[in-house]
């Protein structure tokens, strides 16, 4: 009676074993994983940050020179009325 439960337990222990093996292996597995993503969407993000940042730029060069303020204000004309106070 006893053989059979030492061999069951037996059975259990290497099956319990070999089951904790699996499960670190693919523990390791799925954190290299995870880890080769997470620098692929960084490397995404940077490729993606240079290209914003070419469009922003761009954006900025073409409307700097569509709108200029000097273009809205009216230039006074200077004259010279003979006003000792106006010369100032």
């Amino acid at each position: 009676m006893f053989s059979g439960v030492k061999t069951a337990a037996f059975v259990a222990s290497a099956g319990s074993g070999v089951a904790i093996v699996i499960s670190l292996f693919v523990i390791g597995n799925l954190f290299m994983e995870v880890n080769d993503m997470y620098r692929e969407v960084l490397a995404d993000m940077d490729e993606f940050k240079v290209l914003s940042n070419d469009a922003w730029k761009a954006m900025m060069a073409r409307n700097r020179n569509a709108f200029s303020f000097d273009s809205i204000f009216r230039h006074k004309r200077q004259s010279n009325t003979g006003n000792p106070l106006e010369e100032e």
